[in-house]
């Protein structure tokens, strides 16, 4: 007994079709909901690195501002103690 391709490929779509538990239209919509999830996913991480390099950079600005206040605080402190 031989059965040709078509006949086969037939037997099995019939097959996972009887025991398929949802709709095409719903399994499409399975699918939408999960690339959303992922993109959505994607851009809270995009955000979160955005704002780790915001925030590492705004530490950078304040320990330069910070050493820059010092040196400001020691240059005066210097002048006037030197001219005695």
């Amino acid at each position: 007994m031989t059965i040709d391709k078509d006949e086969l490929v037939e037997a099995i779509l019939e097959a996972m079709d009887q025991r398929r538990k949802i709709s095409n239209n719903e399994h499409a919509d399975h699918h939408a909901f999960i690339k959303l999830l992922m993109e959505r996913e994607e851009r809270r991480v995009e955000r979160m690195r955005k704002f780790q390099l915001s925030f590492i950079g705004a530490i950078a600005v304040g320990i330069v501002g910070a050493l820059g206040f010092i040196g400001q605080f020691v240059f005066d402190y210097v002048l006037k103690n030197s001219s005695r």
